[in-house]
C-alpha cells in the first residue's frame, strides 16, 4: 500500500500587518516500496493548488523516498494573532490505493486601527465637509456623523488633525483607546491588536442680521427730514450654500419698522425686500463694502461671528406712466387689427411686437415729454423725456417710471409730414394723469412689462402731394435747326387745407428726357425754391447738382420738400443743325419717398397738369411733356445772275462745265451722307460760298426704364417729298427700367408692321427709306414701349408723302407804261414772284413780290400786272410754283441766270398746323433771248433740281474743258481755279 508524508512551511513567520504575501513551500515524500501518482494537492485557504504557482498534479513520485516539491504565494488575512494554514495531499498506487497526508504553517499577525469620527452640535444639523490631515495616508473630508477607518497599520506612531474651517470652531477633541491607552489626536502610539477611536467634534459660528426699512418721499436721500419709517414691509434672508441659515420671511413691527433675523450660520445671504406697487427702491445699504444692490435684493451680505449685521433699505412712492407709438393708418384714432371672431379683439390685449403683425404697427423714435403740475398748469421743461424704442422686445413703447404722486401731463412731440389722430382734446392732445392711480395691480401686464394703464399715441401720415408741369419758350410758328430751347420745370407741393400739419416728400427727383437732337446747354440750369420762408437759389446753396443730359435722361436730386415749396428748374437745349422738320416731344415725372418708405423707392408720384401752356401737353396721370415745332428755312432763290457769258460755236460753257465739275463732286459727298434734304442744301451752300465749313455733331441718345411707361413719337412735317427721313421718339418709365422700343408703320392706318431694328434708348430714332415708301400718299406711324413690367403704344403720326411741283410753263413778259405784265401757267394754286432791278439778284424775302404767295387758278394761264416802284428802270423776274405743303417747283426767269441756293423763311403745313419750313433750293439756268433791255421778252425756261440737286443744260456737242470766254479772254483755269481748289479742300 502507498505511504506518503506532506510538509508545508512559510516563508514569513511574522506580517506587521495583515494582508500581506506569504511564500509557501509544499513538500510530499513518497515511502512506499512503489511509484505513486501525486492525484490531489489542496489548501484550507486557497483551495486547490493545481495550477497554483508551481504546483501541479499528476506527477510519479519515485519509491522508497521519492519527494516532489512546490511552491506558490497566499495573502495572509485576519486580525492579529497567529494565522495557521493547512494543506492535504493525496497519492495513488497502481494498484488504485490511495494514502493521505496532511501538514500546516503558522504566521503571526501584528497591527492595530485608527478611527476618526465627527460631530457638530446645535444651531441645526449641517451638511458642512470637514478636512482632516492624517499621517498615515491621503487627507480625507468627513461630514457630521460620519466616520472613518484606517485600516490595519502596523505598530507604531501615528497623528491626525482637523484643518480650520471657516464659520466653525473646533470645540473638542478625544480619543480612546482599545486597550486602555491614554492616546491624543496629535500622538498616538498604535499597538499591535489595538483600535484608536479619535472623534472631532465642532460647533458652528452665528450672528444676526436687522434690517431697517426707510421711506425717503422725496427720493433725494441727502436730506432726511421727510424720511420715515416703513411699517408693514416684509424681508426674506436666504444663505448662499448649503451651510447657511434660511429663516422664514419677516415683516417690519409697527413701533421702529424694522426686523431682527437670530441665530444666523455666519456667512453670506441674500437680504430682499418685497415690493409693494406704486413704490420703488431708492438704495439700501449693509455697512461699508458689504454687500450690493441689484432690484429688491442686497446680495452678498456677510454675517459675522457673535456680530449684528445692520442694513437699512431706502424706497420712495413710485408711479408709471406708459403706453405707445402707432401708425393709425386710416387715421380713425384706434389701434385696428384684424379679428378672425374668436376670443378676445387683439387690441383689447396689448402682446409683445413679435405677435403684433395683425395690428397697425407701432413706431419707434418718436419723443414722448412728461410734464409736472406745478399746482397752477404744468412745468414748461419736461420732467422726463424718451424716444419711442426701438428695440425688439418694446418696439415702439415708452416708458416713465420712479414717480412720485401727482398730476402729471404725457405729449408727443410733433414729427413734420405726421397728424394725430389720437388723443384728440382739448388738454394739447395730450393725456393728464393722476398719480397713484387706483387698483393698478389689476392692470394688465402690456409689452415692456411695465405695470399699470397705458397712454398711447396714434399719427397717420399727411397725404403728401406732388404736381408736375413744364413749359418751353418755342414760338408757335416754329424754330430753325440751331435755335436754343428755354425748358422750365415747375414743381409744387400744394397746400392742403382739410389737414392741420405740413406734409412733406423725401428724395424728390425729376427725371426729364429731351428729344434726339436736342443737346443740353451745359451750365445754363437754374433751380429755384420758393416758400413762405422766401426764395432759396438751390444752385447756389449746392443743394441741386448740375443734370446730366450726356446720354441719359436728366435727373434733377431736389432733397427732401415739404408743403407749400414750389421748385421751378430751367435749362437750355440747342436744337442739332441735323434735325428734320417736324414736331419734337419730351417726357418728364417727379417722384419722391413717403416718410416710412426705404430711400429711393419713388412712391409718391408728381401728378401732371397743363395749367395752359401752349406747348405743354398732360400725359397720362404722372407724366408730362412739351413740344417744339422744327421748320425748315426756305431755300433761297439764291442770286439771279444776268447773261454775261456767250455760248461757242462748239463745246460747254464754261459755267456749265464747272456746274458739271460741282455737281459730280457734290453727287460723291450726298453718297457719302445720304440723302437729307438740309444736308444737301447745306453741302450746295457750302460748295457755292467757298470756304464756310461747319462740322456737324449728331446729339447722344438716351436710355431710360419702367412699369409704367409713356413713349411720345415726333410727328415729322408732312407733305414732304423726300423718300427718306428719321422719326424720333422719347420714352420714359416709372420706375426706371430698361426699355425695348419698336417702330412700326402702315399704308392704310389698320395693319402695321415693324420698321429698323429695336431700340433700347430712351431718346432716339428709326429711320424711314424707300423700302417703306414706295410712293406718295399718306403714311401712319407709331412706336411700341416694353419692359419686363408693363408696356405702352405712342400715338399715331401721319406723313404725307408728295411730289414736287411742275414748273411754270408758258412764261412770258410784257412791258407797259410803268408795268410790267407777266403772263404763266402753273398745276397748282399757288406762285411766288421774285424781282430786282439789278442782275444779278438774290431770290429772297426781300426781292419775293407776292408775300407769302400769289394764289392762282391750276392748269389756266394767269395775268399778272406788276405796277413799278420806279418807272425808269429795268426789272427782272423769277417764278417758281408752290403746292399745298409749301413744296416748290424750280425757276423760271427772265434772262440767263444762275440760282444759288440760300436761306429763307416761308410757312409750310404739319398735319394742318401752320408752321415755319423749308422749300428746296435749285439752281437753274437759261439762255438769253439777245433783246435785253425793256420790252417783250420770251424767256426759254429752264428748269433746277430740288432738294440740292444740280442740273444744267448740255449742249448738243462737247465741248473743249479749255474753251474760251468773250470776256478777257482768260482760259478756264485762271477763271475758276480757285473755285477748284477751294472743292479740293472741302473733298
Amino acid at each position: 500500500a502507498p505511504a506518503i508524508e506532506v510538509t508545508k512551511t512559510a516563508g514569513t513567520l511574522v506580517l506587521p500587518v495583515p494582508g500581506g504575501n506569504v511564500i509557501f513551500t509544499v513538500v510530499v515524500i513518497n515511502n512506499s516500496q512503489e511509484s505513486v501518482t501525486l492525484t490531489t494537492l489542496t489548501d484550507d485557504i486557497y483551495g486547490d493548488l493545481d495550477g497554483l504557482g508551481t504546483c501541479a498534479t499528476g506527477g510519479i513520485i519515485t519509491a522508497n523516498g521519492g519527494t516532489y516539491s512546490c511552491a506558490f504565494t497566499g495573502v495572509v488575512n485576519g486580525t492579529p494573532g497567529l494565522y495557521t494554514d493547512i494543506v492535504t495531499a493525496i497519492a495513488t498506487d497502481n494498484d488504485g490505493t490511495s494514502d493521505t497526508d496532511t501538514d500546516d504553517a503558522v504566521v503571526e499577525l501584528e497591527g492595530g486601527k485608527i478611527i476618526v469620527e465627527k460631530l457638530t452640535t446645535l444651531p441645526d444639523l449641517s451638511y458642512q465637509s470637514f478636512k482632516f490631515d492624517s499621517s498615515w495616508g491621503d487627507n480625507f473630508f468627513l461630514i457630521n456623523d460620519q466616520s472613518i477607518d484606517s485600516g490595519w497599520l502596523a505598530p507604531g506612531s501615528y497623528s491626525v488633525a482637523e484643518i480650520k474651517t471657516p464659520g466653525w470652531e473646533l470645540t473638542s477633541t478625544s480619543c480612546i483607546s482599545s486597550i486602555g491607552d491614554i492616546e491624543t489626536a496629535g500622538s498616538l502610539e498604535l499597538d499591535p491588536g489595538e483600535t484608536i477611536t479619535c472623534t472631532f467634534t465642532n460647533t458652528r459660528d452665528t450672528g444676526s442680521l436687522t434690517v431697517y426699512k426707510v421711506i425717503d418721499e422725496d427720493g433725494d436721500l441727502t436730506t432726511t427730514d421727510d424720511q420715515t419709517m416703513g411699517i408693514g414691509w416684509e424681508f426674506d434672508v436666504d444663505g448662499s450654500g448649503d451651510d447657511t441659515s434660511n429663516p422664514s420671511p419677516l415683516t417690519t413691527d409697527i413701533d421702529d419698522g424694522k426686523v431682527r433675523f437670530t441665530d444666523l450660520k455666519t456667512g453670506s445671504y441674500t437680504v430682499r425686500e418685497y415690493p409693494i406697487p406704486g413704490y420703488e427702491i431708492l438704495s439700501a445699504t449693509c455697512g461699508a463694502e458689504n454687500g450690493s444692490l441689484d432690484g429688491n435684493a442686497m446680495y452678498s451680505v456677510d454675517v459675522n461671528k457673535d456680530g449684528n449685521t445692520i442694513c437699512t433699505f431706502y424706497n420712495t412712492p413710485n408711479g408709471v406712466v406708459e403706453g405707445y407709438k402707432w401708425n393709425d393708418i386710416n387715421m380713425n384714432g384706434k389701434r385696428d387689427c384684424e379679428y378672425d371672431g374668436e376670443g378676445p379683439r387683439p387690441e383689447d390685449i396689448i402682446k409683445p411686437e413679435g405677435e403684433m403683425s395683425e395690428c397697425e404697427p407701432l413706431l419707434s423714435g418718436w419723443t414722448i415729454n412728461l410734464y409736472r403740475s406745478n399746482g397752477e398748469g404744468f412745468d414748461e421743461t419736461p420732467l422726463k423725456s424718451m424716444d419711442t424704442d426701438g428695440t425688439e422686445g418694446h418696439f415702439g413703447w415708452y416708458w416713465f417710471d420712479h414717480l412720485f404722486p401727482g398730476t402729471y401731463k404725457v405729449c408727443e412731440v410733433q414729427k413734420e409730414g405726421w397728424n394725430q389722430s389720437y388723443p384728440n382734446n382739448e388738454d394739447d392732445n395730450c393725456h393728464i394723469i393722476n398719480l397713484p392711480e387706483e387698483d393698478v395691480l389689476d392692470r394688465l401686464v402690456s409689452a415692456n412689462y411695465v405695470v399699470g394703464p397705458e397712454y398711447n399715441f396714434g399719427n397717420y401720415v399727411i397725404p403728401a402731394e406732388l404736381e408736375i408741369t413744364k413749359e418751353n419758350d418755342s414760338p408757335t410758328e416754329g424754330l430753325l435747326t440751331g435755335s436754343s430751347v428755354l425748358y422750365t420745370l415747375h414743381i409744387h407741393l400744394p397746400y392742403d387745407d382739410l389737414e392741420e400739419g405740413t406734409y412733406l416728400i423725401n428724395n424728390v427727383k425729376v427725371i426729364d428726357i429731351l428729344p434726339e437732337g436736342f443737346e443740353y446747354v451745359s451750365g445754363s440750369w437754374t433751380a429755384k425754391l420758393e416758400n413762405s420762408g422766401g426764395t432759396q437759389d438751390l444752385k447756389a446753396l449746392g443743394i441741386t447738382g448740375e443734370p446730366a443730359y450726356n446720354g441719359t435722361p436728366g435727373v434733377w436730386e431736389l432733397g427732401n420738400l415739404i408743403e407749400g415749396d414750389i421748385i421751378t428748374l430751367t435749362y437750355a437745349a440747342k436744337i442739332n443743325l441735323l434735325n428734320e422738320p417736324g414736331l419734337y416731344k419730351d417726357i418728364a415725372f417727379v417722384q419722391g419717398d413717403s416718410i416710412l418708405a426705404p430711400e429711393d423707392t419713388g412712391n409718391v408720384l408728381g401728378e401732371s397738369y397743363n395749367p395752359g401752356y401752349i406747348n405743354t401737353e398732360k400725359l397720362g396721370f404722372n407724366f408730362i411733356g412739351t413740344k417744339v415745332l422744327i421748320i425748315e428755312p426756305m431755300e433761297e432763290a439764291g442770286e439771279v445772275l444776268g447773261a454775261a457769258i456767250e455760248l461757242p460755236a462748239t463745246g460747254a460753257e464754261a459755267y456749265i462745265t464747272l456746274g458739271a465739275l460741282i455737281s459730280m463732286i457734290l453727287g460723291f459727298v450726298l453718297l457719302l451722307f445720304g440723302k437729307k434734304k438740309k444736308i444737301s442744301a447745306l453741302l450746295i451752300t457750302l460748295v457755292v460760298s467757298l470756304g464756310l465749313f461747319t462740322l456737324l455733331k449728331p446729339i447722344q441718345t438716351y436710355a431710360n426704364n419702367q412699369t409704367q411707361v409713356s413713349i411720345r413719337l415726333e410727328q415729322p412735317k408732312t407733305g414732304v417729298t423726300d423718300r427718306e427721313f428719321e422719326i424720333t421718339y422719347v420714352a420714359l418709365s416709372i420706375p426706371m427700367q430698361p426699355l425695348t422700343i419698336q417702330c412700326k408703320y402702315s399704308t392704310d392706318g389698320a395693319t402695321f408692321i415693324d420698321f429698323d431694328t429695336p431700340k433700347t434708348a430712351y431718346s432716339d430714332s428709326c429711320k424711314v427709306d424707300e423700302s417703306i415708301i414706295t410712293s406718295s400718299g399718306t403714311y401712319y406711324f407709331k412706336a411700341v414701349a416694353s419692359t419686363s413690367g408693363g408696356g405702352a403704344e405712342s400715338e399715331e403720326v401721319t406723313v404725307k408723302i408728295s411730289d414736287a411741283p411742275s414748273t411754270v410753263t408758258e412764261y412770258s413778259k410784257t412791258e407797259g407804261t410803268c408795268t410790267y405784265t407777266l403772263k404763266f401757267k402753273s398745276t397748282t394754286s399757288k406762285v411766288q414772284i421774285f424781282r430786282s432791278d439789278k442782275q444779278p439778284f438774290t431770290a429772297d424775302d426781300s426781292t419775293l413780290l407776292t408775300k407769302p404767295s400769289l394764289s392762282v387758278t391750276p392748269n389756266v394761264l394767269t395775268t399778272y400786272t406788276d405796277t413799278l416802284p420806279t418807272c425808269d428802270k429795268e426789272y427782272y423776274y423769277a417764278i417758281r410754283a408752290v403746292d399745298e405743303f409749301n413744296n416748290v417747283s424750280t425757276m423760271v426767269t427772265d434772262d440767263i441766270i444762275t440760282i444759288i441756293p440760300g436761306t429763307t423763311t416761308t410757312t409750310v403745313t404739319v398735319n394742318g398746323e401752320t408752321e415755319t419750313g423749308q422749300i428746296a433750293g435749285e439752281e437753274t439756268t437759261a439762255e438769253p433771248d439777245g433783246t435785253g433791255g425793256n420790252g417783250e421778252e420770251e424767256m426759254e425756261e429752264e428748269e433746277g433740281d430740288v432738294a440740292g440737286e444740280e442740273t444744267t443744260k448740255e449742249d448738243e456737242e462737247n465741248g473743249e474743258e479749255g474753251g474760251e470766254e468773250d470776256s478777257g479772254d482768260k482760259s478756264f483755269w485762271d477763271e475758276y481755279k480757285y473755285v477748284i481748289i477751294a472743292l479740293g479742300v472741302i473733298l
